[in-house]
């Protein structure tokens, strides 16, 4: 097993489009339509195009935070996902914003994924992890795949570590 990284991406948007496909969330209406946990702060970039789905996807929302660095293992607790978007202290990372106008260039950004990810446990009433393998790992029987961030902890004898030595984790070799 290994963290795979903005792999997580295509799988976020594969129940994007099983959302849309079941006519729960719409590509082309604004976000915050359907985001109860959080919302997307409205600017100047947003007043005349507010952010979608579908530019969330395409990586044409003018959103923040290209990529994340993760949380080692031993980070405890791990912040919530609302904690990240909002760029709390907890996060290590800055706020989720839209910094650029909506729509216009692509800007690859790892804070759009997250946006998704908000909207898809808002709309399921779900956490991400459950969700993911209810959606995507279960149906296609991906028994040694998750989004559980504990994982290191169940799994940490079938767990890849990189290139670097992982003896930061107690019981790793």
């Amino acid at each position: 097993m290994y963290s795979a990284g903005s792999i997580s991406k295509l799988l976020t948007a594969t129940i994007a489009m099983k959302l849309v496909q079941a006519k729960k969330i719409d590509l082309d209406l604004p976000i915050n339509n359907y985001l109860k946990s959080w919302k997307l702060g409205e600017n100047d970039f947003t007043k005349n195009k507010p952010v979608t789905l579908r530019m969330l996807l395409s990586h044409t929302a003018g959103t923040s935070q290209s990529s994340y660095w993760g949380f080692l293992p031993t980070k405890n607790p791990l912040p919530t996902v609302v904690e990240i978007l909002n760029g709390e202290a907890v996060a290590e990372s800055r706020k989720v914003v839209v910094n650029s106008e909506p729509d216009k260039a692509f800007q690859y950004s790892g804070g759009g994924t997250m946006i998704v990810q908000m909207v898809i446990m808002d709309i399921l009433g779900k956490d991400f992890e459950a969700i993911a393998q209810e959606q995507i790992f279960v149906p296609l029987q991906m028994k040694n795949s998750t989004f559980d961030q504990t994982a290191h902890e169940k799994r940490a004898s079938q767990m890849a570590w990189g290139y670097s030595n992982a003896s930061w984790y107690k019981g790793v070799p």
